[in-house]
């Protein structure tokens, strides 16, 4: 009876092991993913392929001032940085060129942004196909959305994943965390200073966003580039502004 009575024990054991092993598979994204080399989340997936890329473009587009090919622009520490407002004459206060700067930034990135998402796409759809999944995905916009404390890509697609049973996916968010939404705040009053009264006052912006660094760097030329770095992240933000420009010898 002592042999047998080992001999139910282990079997019990074992029978728990492998229960506790299929429960682990079917639950654990990440241990699933390493057996079958594919993510079974594409929320999962999507976030993985798209985020890298995502923050490679928003740091572009911040360090030339919200534009991807600017063409009026100062050069400033080998990037293009975009003239926010500009006035080629002398004296006169400068004019607006994106009034709404936010919008402006969002449809950037949504442009160039669009194209990743869509090889993101076909490699899932590619990826879980050679799983043996029916795979159905149906068109939509991707849009970029900047919000309080994250910026993130939203792809109105809706998949369906077939292998015996189905799920369906009717959208994903790939949320990335930044303060782009607080320094296009920022950027926005710059703009409205140096339109009405020729510059603005980095101190007095300071007081008010003390987790941010807000510099103004003068050029020869009567450009004024306005740096903003997130004192945390080291994130940057740069802008060029030509406004209330004094001719050359001018005392």
């Amino acid at each position: 009876m002592g042999k047998r009575g080992q001999t139910t024990i282990f079997i019990i054991l074992a029978i728990l092991v492998v229960a506790a092993a299929i429960l682990i598979y079917q639950f654990v994204p990440g241990i699933k993913s390493a057996i079958t080399g594919i993510e079974e989340n594409p929320q999962v997936y999507l976030q993985n392929c798209i985020e890298d890329d995502l923050a490679n473009l928003v740091e572009t587009v911040s360090l030339q001032g919200g534009e991807f090919n600017p063409e009026n622009y100062y050069l400033f520490e080998d990037n293009k940085v975009y003239y926010s407002c500009y006035t080629s004459d002398y004296y006169k206060n400068c004019v607006v060129q994106q009034p709404f700067i936010k919008d402006h930034v969002e449809n950037e990135l949504t442009r160039e942004i669009t194209p990743v998402v869509q090889q993101c796409l076909t490699s899932l759809e590619e990826d879980y196909e050679g799983k043996g999944y029916t795979v159905s995905l149906m068109n939509g916009p991707t849009s970029v959305s900047i919000l309080p404390e994250r910026t993130s890509v939203i792809i109105n697609r809706t998949l369906t994943l077939t292998k015996g049973e189905s799920s369906t996916y009717e959208s994903f968010t790939i949320p990335m965390n930044n303060n782009l939404y607080e320094v296009l705040g920022i950027v926005r009053t710059i703009i409205e200073y140096e339109s009405t009264l020729g510059q603005a006052e980095t101190t007095d912006l300071m007081t008010l966003y003390r987790d941010l660094k807000i510099e103004k760097l003068k050029q020869s030329d009567g450009t004024k580039i306005y740096k903003i770095t997130d004192k945390k992240s080291q994130d940057k933000f740069v802008m060029a502004s030509r406004s209330q420009v004094f001719p050359p010898g001018y005392a």
